[in-house]
């Protein structure tokens, strides 16, 4: 007896007809971008007086979601470590600065970054900070990221 219903259906995921296309995303500049903003104190993305996404550059955002993951979390044996840290010395930097080039690499290695200097600050008794350089290869722009951990 033949099924009533063809094999197939629903198996297959519908073909979009026209790509995603995110025209509502524009930086502070006024300039088109193809991802959201993203706030550094709240992580969240950031949205204008007019409820759409603020815009910012790919590459900022990929180097900015990789330390925020890396560095922000306790899970990950760096981010714990580094939240225990009350004196910052050469060993930490070193550490730190070579946990950023791993973190980084996929960005580093496909000729999209160039990392600069890490920084390692300690401005409070319970807190440590990462001040993260680079440069933005796509756009040729200098650019940072600075992430603060602790308790």
């Amino acid at each position: 007896m033949p099924f009533p219903f063809d094999l197939n259906s629903g198996l297959v995921a519908p073909q979009l007809v026209q790509p995603v296309i995110n025209n509502d995303l524009t930086t502070p500049q006024g300039k088109q971008s193809t991802a959201r903003l993203i706030d550094v104190t709240t992580k969240d993305y950031v949205v204008n007086d007019q409820g759409g996404f603020v815009g910012m550059d790919n590459v900022e955002q990929a180097v900015q979601l990789a330390i925020f993951t890396t560095f922000n979390s306790a899970v990950t044996p760096i981010g714990s470590t580094l939240r225990n840290i009350r004196v910052i010395t050469s060993t930490i930097n070193g550490i730190v600065q070579n946990s950023v080039q791993t973190c980084l690499a996929n960005l580093i290695n496909n000729k999209q970054i160039i990392l600069g200097d890490v920084i390692v600050k300690s401005p409070g008794s319970s807190s440590v900070s990462l001040y993260i350089p680079f440069k933005n290869l796509v756009t040729g722009k200098d650019s940072n990221v600075t992430t603060r951990l602790g308790k």
